[in-house]
């Protein structure tokens, strides 16, 4: 199922102002992709998703899913699955029991029932949690019961809002790729609201960048990263971040965007300066180069580039990997000459 977001605006009402938390904002979501609604804090991913689900209704604009116009249609009646950043599973419950209630709400018959809290536990694999009680479960486990309540009654649409906010960076890793192989193997077309770029990056069919409640750019993970359209995008996507230079020579009243794999160290470059930090990240050596006007940039140096503190370094980078943008707008311009 597509669905489709036509000039949607949302509004409040804070401390006597109109605070207008999405602007105007159009998108589409294909059938059977996800898609990640990514941004700052703030920037009204979390409002989008929550006019999608029907929690809040748009002030302007119209939500649809297929050709049916969902604008002003309940919550309960737009056959969606929610998972929650904070889980909200009912303690005194088992596992069994919580996965069961959205169908016991549905009034589903018992028998039918029981085959479908079966099926979905298997599908996230949680099979032999089911009568144990959330309090006694990990928060990745936990994350697994809420992703098979939300799908035990077979959702148009899962919406999932900061999903792994709260687990450790291991099992974040883990539980992406988790909600990602149970995405694609039940087809179903999905929403991740997220402020991590790598968790976008890495779970994604496209991306919505946000910013200030207007749409910055949709796109696959790595075209945005390849090819951003303005400088928020080309700065939010990447660590480290790109690098940004202004009064280039070559490149009078631009803003140049390079990206510290796109530097190499050399005999002669656009860059030039003194290694004036070093630091290595597992395999990669990070490193900071100042020029003698103060700007610095960071870059990689490899295993058979010998550099040290202290040492003077060019740097040089391809045409095709320099990003230009307008000093004014900061919308993109082109590549490098």
């Amino acid at each position: 199922m597509d669905v489709h977001l036509k000039n949607i605006t949302m509004s409040f009402q804070s401390a006597g102002s109109n605070v207008i938390a999405v602007n105007n904002f159009s998108a589409t979501i294909k059938s059977g992709e996800m898609v990640s609604l990514l941004g700052p804090s703030g920037c009204g991913k979390s409002t989008t998703l929550m006019m999608l689900a029907g929690l809040y209704r748009p002030t302007e604009g119209q939500i649809f899913f297929g050709d049916t116009d969902v604008t002003k249609v309940d919550a309960e009646k737009r056959g969606i699955g929610m998972v929650f950043q904070n889980y909200a599973l009912y303690p005194h419950m088992s596992v069994y029991k919580n996965i069961m209630f959205p169908l016991k709400m549905m009034k589903v018959k018992k028998p039918e029932a029981n085959k479908k809290v079966e099926e979905v536990a298997r599908l996230v694999q949680i099979e032999h949690l089911l009568d144990r009680k959330p309090a006694q479960l990990s928060g990745g486990q936990q994350q697994r019961v809420a992703i098979a309540r939300a799908l035990v009654k077979e959702p148009k649409l899962l919406l999932l809002d900061e999903p792994l906010s709260n687990l450790d960076a291991r099992l974040r890793l883990e539980t992406r790729e988790e909600i990602r192989r149970i995405q694609l193997k039940v087809g179903i077309t999905a929403v991740f609201v997220t402020h991590d770029q790598e968790e976008a990056m890495s779970i994604s069919d496209r991306i919505i960048l946000m910013k200030d409640g207007l749409l910055q750019q949709v796109s696959p993970p790595q075209e945005m990263y390849r090819r951003p359209v303005n400088v928020f995008a080309a700065e939010f996507i990447g660590n480290p971040p790109i690098n940004m230079l202004d009064n280039l020579p070559d490149y009078g009243g631009k803003l140049v965007g390079i990206r510290a794999e796109h530097f190499h160290v050399s005999d002669a470059g656009m860059f030039q300066g003194e290694v004036t930090h070093m630091e290595t990240i597992g395999r990669d050596t990070l490193i900071r180069v100042t020029g003698a006007n103060g700007v610095s940039v960071r870059t990689f140096a490899d295993a058979e580039t010998r550099v040290r503190l202290g040492d003077a370094v060019h740097l040089s980078v391809k045409p095709e990997n320099i990003h230009v943008f307008d000093k004014t707008s900061g919308e993109r311009v082109g590549e490098g000459a």
